[in-house]
């Protein structure tokens, strides 16, 4: 009898290749499921874990048999830390696709373990679940991680918040004190005013008087002629009343230079000086001196030419008045250097020099470096603040039994700050 041959039909073939093939898939995915060091299970439909590779193993500790029989009766669904999971199935199914979420999960040890959840639906021809298919990669390092980050962070903030707070309670009670500075300050400014122009009222009010009785003294001395005496005390009379005119006429100076306002002009100094010479040299204690000026007429500076004449002339008058009498006659020497902006006047002497000690004093108000020399203790008090007026700074060299130079330097402005005159 010949041998039949029974053809299959064409969907039966295409069925069991289908199932070769899914059963070759099979093996592939169940070999990478073996090897890998991620977690991998299969649960059904219902939730109910089917098996577990060698990963999931190693991560929790457990193994299947350990697994199925501490959740005996449980499902994914009711286990998963994450509860948002049933809904995520829900929608896995619906798309057919892949997603992914972090849950955490407790090993053998107690230990918590965050994995990132890859959550995959396996379903039939119809559409409907078969399988799901949950790939969970150990990421506890990056947690810890991210939760030491926020702990600094958190740590940090609070510190931020702290200083904050204490900063704005700093800056609070700065303020407050700022406040009371500067109302100190404005009292001051106030006090400083009002004394100034009481100062200049009264120097101004004793001033006539004053005038008055010197001039009484010389019709007394004319008067009485010949009377040694009297001629003796009205001298000292005198003496006593031209040195509280000096006295007088320095406070009124003193009291202007500060109160005065800074007018820039174009001006030759020399013609200044030699008017200040010339004066000097008409007082008894600056008669003797010799004057040397080594300033050329033609050099012209811009600056207040009040306040740079009341420099100069206290400077020439104290450098003639401190002669050194082992020296013979006194030499004053004025000089003025114009450069990078600036004028420096320098008068020096051939004095007794200053003692080191006392050198950061001698421009205080009414300090006197000696009593053998008449003066106010007013005119390097003076120098200073016309110095100061005028944005510049003063400065002595000295040397003991050499002499000494007075410098002040102060700005020299440009020709276009001037005002016309």
């Amino acid at each position: 009898m010949p041998t039949r041959f029974i053809k299959q039909p064409a969907g039966l073939k295409l069925e069991k290749e289908k199932l070769e093939s899914a059963n070759l898939e099979l093996e592939k995915l169940s070999l990478v499921a073996s090897e890998t060091d991620n977690a991998v299970f299969i649960i059904d439909a219902n939730g109910k874990l089917e098996w577990v590779n060698p990963g999931f193993t190693k991560l929790t500790g457990y193994s299947f048999e350990e697994i199925v029989a501490l959740h005996e009766g449980s499902t994914i669904f009711s286990l998963s830390s994450n509860k948002e999971i049933e809904k995520l199935v829900q929608e896995v199914v619906r798309k057919n696709e892949s997603t992914q979420y972090e849950s955490k999960l407790p090993n053998k040890h107690g230990k918590i373990i965050w994995v990132i959840s890859t959550l995959t639906p396996i379903l039939d021809q119809d559409g409907n679940l078969r399988k799901i298919v949950i790939i969970d990669s150990n990421i506890t390092e990056r947690k810890e991680a991210e939760q030491r980050v926020q702990n600094l962070n958190e740590e940090l903030e609070a510190k931020v918040r702290e200083r904050t707070a204490e900063l704005a309670l700093a800056n609070t009670q700065l303020q407050k004190e700022n406040d009371e500075h500067i109302k100190t300050a404005q009292q001051l400014k106030a006090t400083n005013e009002e004394l100034d122009s009481f100062v200049y009222r009264a120097s101004h009010d004793l001033k006539g008087p004053l005038a008055s009785l010197l001039g009484l003294v010389n019709i007394a001395k004319a008067e009485l002629g010949e009377n040694e005496i009297a001629t003796r005390y009205l001298d000292l009379m005198e003496r006593r009343g031209q040195r509280l005119d000096s006295i007088l006429v320095d406070l009124i100076e003193a009291t202007q230079v500060k109160q005065s306002v800074v007018e820039l002009r174009q001006f030759a100094p020399r013609e200044m000086i030699d008017h200040i010479v010339e004066l000097a040299q008409s007082k008894a204690d600056c008669r003797e001196a010799e004057f040397v000026i080594k300033v050329p007429e033609e050099l012209t500076c811009v600056s207040d030419r009040k306040l740079i004449r009341s420099i100069l002339q206290n400077y020439i008058e104290n450098s003639a008045k401190y002669g050194d009498p082992k020296k013979g006659k006194t030499v004053s020497t004025t000089e003025i250097l114009l450069e990078n902006g600036h004028m420096e006047i320098r008068v020096s002497d051939n004095g007794v020099g200053i003692p080191e000690s006392v050198r950061d004093r001698i421009f205080d108000m009414f300090y006197r470096g000696t009593n053998q020399v008449s003066g106010s203790g007013l005119g390097l008090y003076i120098v200073k603040q016309a110095v100061e007026k005028l944005g510049g700074e003063v400065k002595v060299e000295s040397a003991v039994g050499k002499g000494t130079t007075f410098i002040a330097r102060v700005p020299n402005h440009p020709l276009t700050a001037a005002k016309p005159r």
